[in-house]
C-alpha cells in the first residue's frame, strides 16, 4: 500500500512544474485513506481506540481551518493568505 502512495506522489515529483494544485494529490489521498483505515482497523483496539477518535477530530479541525484555501474561496484582503503560512519561507 505504501508503494502505491509513494508512486502516486513520485509522478508529480519528477514532472518539472512550478505550480501545483490540490487535486494533483487526489490519487495519493485515496491510497493514504485506505492505508489509514486499514491501520485503524488492525490496531484500533484496547487503549488505542480513543486515539482514533482524537485523530479523526484533529483531521476535521485541520480541514475546517484550511477549507478557505483548499476551496479557493475569496479571501478578505490581499495578504489574508498569510494566516495559513506556517513557515516564513512560504511567503
Amino acid at each position: 500500500m505504501s508503494l502505491l502512495w509513494v508512486a502516486s506522489l513520485a509522478i508529480w515529483a519528477v514532472i518539472p512544474k512550478s505550480l501545483g494544485f490540490y487535486y494533483y494529490y487526489h490519487l495519493s489521498g485515496i491510497w493514504l485513506c485506505v492505508a489509514l483505515g486499514t491501520a485503524f482497523h488492525l490496531h484500533g483496539t484496547g487503549k488505542r481506540a480513543r486515539w482514533i477518535e482524537w485523530y479523526a477530530l484533529g483531521c476535521l479541525a485541520l480541514f475546517v481551518h484550511f477549507y478557505p484555501i483548499i476551496s479557493a474561496a475569496a479571501l478578505p484582503g490581499p495578504q489574508a493568505f498569510n494566516r495559513w503560512m506556517w513557515f516564513p519561507s512560504w511567503r
